[in-house]
């Protein structure tokens, strides 16, 4: 196994899944919310390559890393967030859950554990960095190369249809089952392990040839069948989300073996999977600014308005992996180094959410 593998198609996968999400909270479309459980998928992929199955990296040097790479950019953003809003309405946002309180959530990554359940606050998509972080955590403490799979499964399976029982479609993340049980860490568990698996199917099939054909029919039929579900629906939810987790793990697999026509087509686009955390949590607070600069009225022409967003987030993202991501990783990587695990045995960091 080549413990040091960059998946460039799913890297460009990733980033055009951000900047799918950007849009989504641009131009809400029916079943854009399905992108984040392919997010998590991909984490759990990745992060089982680059740690789990590298045998290089221990539970104490992952979650340096996990912290060095997701907590500056976050608590940028999130001091964007407030500040962009305190510019546009003269005060900070108020929330039922508390203000003061909800703000020390994000600061401690807390936001989407449990404990607001009148909603999301702040820097909202954050949310998904909230339980991503612990997830990863948790699974990085308990889960190795020997646990079975068939305990993977029936886990995703039960955790799947305790939210199908709840709420019958996906678009579920504060909300809390039960009074105590957050439906959001149940999402990401769910789609978290199926990465998992995703990453074991990526290890039975990597030896095995087959012609390019075969290879592009995979990738290209993920593709169909996830627009499929995205559009064949009546409302917003549907009860075909269920279905979604499934088809992204055929897509992160046939697309991590980047043996077909879809995978070279996606290549150049790796740039954007680069600074796909930036746009992610930047999205919100840009677009905040420039509805209050344009006007609701302009924000509405999607010719005009949606170009200038897209530029604008596309720079300042860049901006943020370039002055913010690139350097706290370079001290993560520091940190790490002096944690008993010599430099040339670290594998590169994949993709990095």
């Amino acid at each position: 196994m080549d413990e040091r593998k960059h998946f460039i198609a799913l890297d460009s996968l990733r980033g055009i899944a951000a900047l799918a999400i950007a849009f989504y909270h641009y131009r809400p479309t029916n079943a854009g919310y399905l992108i984040v459980d392919f997010f998590f998928l991909l984490s759990g992929f990745v992060l089982f390559h680059s740690s789990v199955y590298s045998n290089h990296v221990d539970s104490k040097t992952f979650i340096i890393r996990r912290i060095f790479r997701l907590y500056p950019l976050h608590v940028f953003t999130l001091m964007m967030f407030a500040s962009t809003y305190f510019l546009i309405y003269g005060a900070f946002p108020s929330y039922k859950d508390g203000t003061m309180f909800t703000f020390l959530q994000h600061l401690t990554l807390t936001q989407n554990i449990g404990l607001n359940p009148s909603g999301i606050t702040w820097n909202y998509p954050s949310w998904y960095l909230s339980v991503q972080f612990w997830i990863s955590i948790f699974f990085i403490l308990i889960i190795s190369k020997r646990t079975q799979t068939s305990l993977l499964v029936c886990t995703s399976l039960f955790l799947l249809l305790i939210i199908f029982h709840n709420t019958s479609h996906l678009g579920t993340f504060y909300q809390n089952y039960y009074g105590m049980v957050n439906s959001g860490i149940l999402r990401g568990v769910a789609s978290f392990i199926l990465g998992i698996l995703a990453y074991r199917v990526y290890l039975f099939f990597k030896p095995i040839k087959a012609s390019q054909s075969l290879y592009s029919f995979a990738e290209l039929l993920s593709l169909a069948l996830f627009l499929i579900i995205f559009l064949a629906r009546d409302g917003k939810f549907s009860k075909l989300d269920f279905l979604a987790p499934f088809i992204f793990l055929v897509m992160v697999v046939a697309f991590s073996l980047e043996r077909g026509l879809a995978s070279s087509i996606l290549k150049p686009f790796q740039f954007l999977g680069t600074i796909s955390y930036s746009i992610y949590l930047n999205q919100i607070w840009i677009l905040m600014g420039i509805t209050y600069v344009l006007g609701e009225e302009i924000m509405t022409n999607e010719i005009l308005a949606l170009p200038i967003y897209m530029m604008l987030l596309l720079t300042l993202s860049y901006a943020t992996y370039q002055i913010i991501e690139k350097p706290f990783m370079k001290i993560g990587r520091t940190l790490k180094s002096r944690t008993s695990i010599p430099s040339k045995l670290r594998p590169v960091d994949g993709i990095a959410q």
